[in-house]
């Protein structure tokens, strides 16, 4: 989804909050019943997406590739409706590569190379267009918030901003983990927006220790929170113009925000951690509890009852549904 907060602020609000030891949490795992799987992988078929959303009765996805936007039905997973035009008219786009809540029926689509964001109905058609200055630059992640703005991650710098109505974004503060060392690379610094039905904006690190969740209201972090697993220590090499990190893994591979709880993919670091999402209160980081999802997952969302999951491959994508 940017008058910038100090770095004083954002620390000061640092309250980090460690999870307890896995080994010794004795959580149980929920069970997953299969509703639906459309398989994107045939020659017929073949699809590479890049995001998917839940929404009502449907299922929405994206991919870049092709500039395409597809809606399946919730409940049957047959294809609704299908957007395949690329071009700058309403309902076309170059590059969408991102799906985001933006109040009750209503899905957002991020495409940076167009440098607008386009609003859509579940049933395809436009409700708004947003563009110009306040979405220009490479908006890695937006977030809808309680108040119908928008709050986005902006590269180079890891700004959050905040989007509404003014004709440029403002600027919230730069991203500025409690561990030193990342902020000390883009790959590192680097934070996302968890995927979020209600308006509520978390920021994961996906290479890192932690989360956090942004209190739109009065434009501040809240308290740092930490995974259940630690991050493996990291090096930066600052021998050649770049500084350059040694290899790390993945520690968080995506979230998604339902209710007071955010669930987080474990990145894979491990073997063992493939497919694990991990549940942690958002008012005290706590681990509640955790479930598993096919290992080749690449991303999932929540709603209700169901959860999305969808799979990636060199031969294509795999869109599943279950019930939790």
């Amino acid at each position: 989804m940017h008058a910038r907060l100090t770095m004083a602020l954002l620390l000061s609000l640092c309250g980090c909050v460690a999870n307890e030891n896995p080994s010794k949490s004795g959580l149980g795992d929920s069970e997953l019943r299969p509703i639906w799987t459309v398989d994107l992988t045939t020659a017929e078929t073949s699809a590479d997406l890049d995001d998917i959303f839940i929404e009502r009765d449907r299922v929405l996805t994206v991919q870049a590739n092709d500039a395409s936007v597809m809606a399946f039905d919730r409940s049957s997973g047959r294809k609704v409706w299908e957007k395949r035009t690329r071009g700058a008219g309403p309902g076309e786009f170059l590059s969408p590569r991102q799906l985001f809540g933006f109040g009750e029926g209503l899905v957002g689509v991020v495409d940076n190379r167009q440098g607008r964001i386009t609003v859509l109905k579940t049933d395809g058609n436009v409700d708004r267009i947003l563009g110009g200055e306040r979405t220009a630059g490479d908006l890695t992640n937006v977030c809808g918030t309680y108040d119908g703005h928008l709050l986005a991650v902006r590269l180079p710098l890891f700004e959050i901003i905040r989007i509404n109505d003014e004709p440029e974004a403002q600027s919230l503060f730069r991203l500025n983990w409690p561990t030193p060392i990342f902020n000390e690379s883009p790959m590192l610094q680097q934070g996302l927006f968890a995927k979020d039905h209600a308006g509520r904006c978390v920021v994961y690190q996906p290479r890192g220790d932690f989360f956090f969740e942004l209190l739109a209201d009065s434009l501040s972090a809240g308290q740092f929170r930490t995974y259940a697993q630690s991050y493996p220590p990291q090096k930066i090499d600052r021998t050649k113009q770049f500084p350059r990190v040694s290899p790390g893994g993945i520690a968080a591979a995506y979230a998604v925000v339902k209710h007071d709880t955010v669930f987080v993919l474990r990145g894979g670091i491990n073997k063992s951690d493939e497919g694990v999402v991990d549940a942690y209160l958002l008012a005290t980081g706590q681990r509640v509890s955790q479930f598993q999802l096919p290992t080749t997952t690449y991303k999932f969302d929540m709603l209700d009852d169901h959860v999305l999951v969808l799979e990636t491959s060199d031969e294509g994508s795999i869109l599943r549904l279950y019930a939790r």
